[in-house]
């Protein structure tokens, strides 16, 4: 029964991975567009909202998870 509502609830939806979201110019924590005070990953180099990226506590890309990010100024 759980599959069949599952199917229901996202059909017609695309699923976007957090790399998808973030390569289109939004946050990938919450997908909505990055600009003003942003955390850019040190390591995977990814824009995140500054309060996004305290919120989720590193950086929310699959398999970085780096807690260091430089803080920048955007749009």
């Amino acid at each position: 029964i759980l599959t069949r509502l599952r199917g229901l609830a996202t059909a017609g939806m695309k699923m976007l991975t957090a790399g998808e979201v973030a390569a289109e110019g939004r946050c990938p924590v919450c997908a909505t567009d990055l600009a003003g005070e942003l955390r850019r990953c040190g390591a995977c180099r990814t824009l995140h909202h500054e309060e996004c990226w305290e919120y989720f506590g590193s950086c929310a890309m699959y398999a970085c998870s780096s807690r260091h990010g430089q803080r920048v100024r955007h749009g």
